[in-house]
């Protein structure tokens, strides 16, 4: 599994390769950037939605690449 770790408030991102850390890394900015911008009208996917668009021919495509 993946892991964020911080440390002497450094942020270390721990996977099995370069390509899974950078995802990582893009995934919790863009979590950061939500959650200092974000505005009490929005609405979140649940986890079966989440689930969902994770099971897409597509989604599998893309992360292949």
């Amino acid at each position: 599994m993946p892991k964020v770790l911080i440390y002497n408030n450094l942020v270390f991102f721990v996977a099995q390769n370069i390509k899974k850390v950078k995802e990582i890394e893009d995934v919790l900015k863009s979590r950061m950037i939500v959650l200092n911008t974000g505005s009490p009208e929005w609405t979140f996917l649940s986890n079966d939605e989440i689930k969902f668009l994770g099971n897409w021919d597509s989604e599998k495509y893309r992360q292949k690449l």
